[in-house]
């Protein structure tokens, strides 16, 4: 969990090879802590982690990359569909921000995703599609009004992805950062802060 929320401030000079390799190793913690399975543990708060991430919180720097996005946007899903009615965790506050990640996911998609040859295709994005289709599954009988649109909003973006189609990602990203916004206004209830607040494009 430290290395997954761990903030680190490159110089600007820093190699990029140098900052996508400690990306790259974020990713790999994430998708440990993306198995966690309680939105809280004790005093650690797997959650919170894979939320900043998936809304690219102001917090989360360097910035992350797709594969983040995806990683993160699981593991909420799972710790959604595990958290039931629980008393501390806002699970509509969680959607909001795996409905952030897909839209970002989608908008560097549609950059790529009709390259036709293998070796400037950044992702496997029909892949990335399938998976983050499946995850959604695990949420769709969540009766929360908002959880519920979420899915509505999030499955034909990721069918398009899966399918290898451009995806109304844009639209998306209107939506979930619009005015139709989760009951709870932060991950979990009471406690220490736990907002999230994305980055704009021009903090990147």
């Amino acid at each position: 969990m430290t290395v997954a929320s761990r903030r680190f401030d490159f110089p600007k000079a820093t190699p990029r090879g140098e900052v996508e390799g400690f990306k790259i190793l974020r990713a790999e913690a994430l998708r440990v802590l993306a198995w966690a399975p309680t939105p809280s543990m004790g005093t650690d708060r797997p959650a919170l982690v894979l939320a900043r991430v998936a809304a690219s919180d102001q917090s989360v720097n360097p910035p992350p990359r797709v594969e983040e996005l995806v990683e993160s946007s699981i593991g909420l899903c799972r710790l959604i569909a595990a958290s039931g009615k629980s008393a501390d965790f806002n699970a509509d506050y969680a959607a909001q921000q795996v409905a952030r990640a897909i839209s970002a996911i989608g908008i560097e998609a549609n950059k790529n995703i009709e390259v036709k040859s293998p070796t400037l295709r950044l992702r496997p994005w029909k892949v990335d599609g399938a998976r983050l289709l499946e995850a959604i599954e695990l949420i769709q009988s969540n009766k929360d009004p908002y959880i519920t649109e979420m899915v509505k909003q999030t499955r034909p973006l990721l069918l398009d992805l899966e399918a290898g189609r451009v995806t109304q990602a844009a639209n998306l990203g209107t939506w979930a950062n619009g005015d139709t916004k989760p009951a709870g206004n932060s991950l979990y209830k009471g406690g220490e802060p736990s907002e999230v607040k994305p980055r704009s494009v021009s903090d990147e």
